[in-house]
């Protein structure tokens, strides 16, 4: 359901847990760049319809890269995971925060809530991104992944709760990935379009879905 403005208080949430890329960040064109150079090396087809990719990237990553052409019999997923990584930090290199994601961050830093990022991010990629686009200093916590070979969040979602177990969050994110981690914590979700998923699929998933960061108030 796409929403006006979400209120988000201090009454309400005791930690706001963000998702990074394709929340904060606008990297799609970076993660499909790297896919592309990728499959451009096995001689597949590259991508190049977005609502074909936001359909099949709404799956378990070796299910994505297997439909993409990889044989997966032959290459290691683990290896084509950190190949990606490669690619991906080549790429996003020159991304930035999408439009009001700064402001967003200082109103919320402003009313006091601790500010989290938990993602599906390799950690060392993540750490490194957030101190060159000048925001680790909003976030008490920085959760990334050990690698990229799962991509899923449900291990570093589960241990968060363990060391919280009275926490109030809100999740804030952009794929299903944010959705699970949404329901691991039993807490409320926001969605934002305009990052790895089309605004549709989200709205699959029945919580807010919000276009831009002025929404949340």
């Amino acid at each position: 359901m796409n929403c006006e403005n979400i209120s988000i208080t201090k009454d309400k949430y005791t930690h706001i847990i963000w998702d990074f890329n394709g929340t904060l960040l606008d990297d799609l064109s970076a993660a499909v760049g790297a896919n592309n150079v990728m499959l451009k090396k096995r001689g597949l087809r590259q991508i190049e319809d977005m609502e074909t990719f936001f359909e099949m990237a709404d799956r378990p990553m070796w299910d994505f890269y297997r439909e993409m052409g990889f044989d997966l019999e032959k290459e290691d997923y683990r290896e084509i995971a950190a190949e990606w990584g490669e690619f991906y930090r080549e790429f996003s290199s020159s991304c930035t925060l999408f439009p009001g994601a700064l402001e967003c961050l200082c109103r919320i830093r402003d009313m006091g809530i601790p500010q989290i990022v938990l993602s599906a991010s390799e950690k060392n990629i993540l750490s490194d991104q957030l101190i060159s686009l000048g925001i680790a200093e909003f976030f008490s916590e920085i959760l990334g992944l050990e690698t990229f070979h799962t991509i899923d969040k449900t291990g570093i979602t589960q241990a968060w709760k363990s060391r919280n177990p009275t926490a109030v969050p809100i999740v804030i994110g952009d794929t299903e990935n944010d959705v699970k981690t949404a329901e691991i914590l039993s807490c409320d979700c926001i969605l934002k379009s305009g990052g790895h998923r089309s605004a549709a699929s989200l709205s699959k998933h029945g919580y807010p879905v919000i276009d831009s960061f002025d929404k949340i108030i």
